[in-house]
């Protein structure tokens, strides 16, 4: 019973050392635009093991569920400060199609 309380722990543990991780991913790139473009987005997907969580590792799960949330609350908000930003572009009024783009001050 001790070696299956342990193996299930072992592989919590590793289940919630990869979500910190693609947290702090997440968080490093939120800021970054070039980041953002190459950051990978496949969805996490739990392993159908079926252990449940053991009770000591319930406050990190919690914690990480925590980080989850005030991601999703951050990308929400640079979201729509990205979208304010191109609905001010789109605002700016632009030339006719049939204006000139550039100037010749030479010819």
């Amino acid at each position: 019973m001790a070696e299956v309380l342990a193996s299930q722990c072992s592989t919590w543990d590793q289940l919630l050392d990869e979500l910190e991780a693609r947290c702090a991913r997440l968080a490093a790139a939120l800021h970054v635009d070039a980041q953002l473009v190459d950051l990978d987005i496949a969805a996490w997907k739990a392993p159908e093991s079926g252990m449940p969580l053991p009770a000591r590792l319930r406050p990190r799960a919690a914690e990480v569920l925590g980080q989850l949330g005030e991601l999703i609350d951050a990308y929400a908000r640079r979201r729509n400060d990205i979208a304010a930003q191109l609905r001010a572009v789109d605002s700016v009024p632009r030339p006719p199609a049939d204006a000139a783009v550039y100037l010749d001050a030479v010819g």
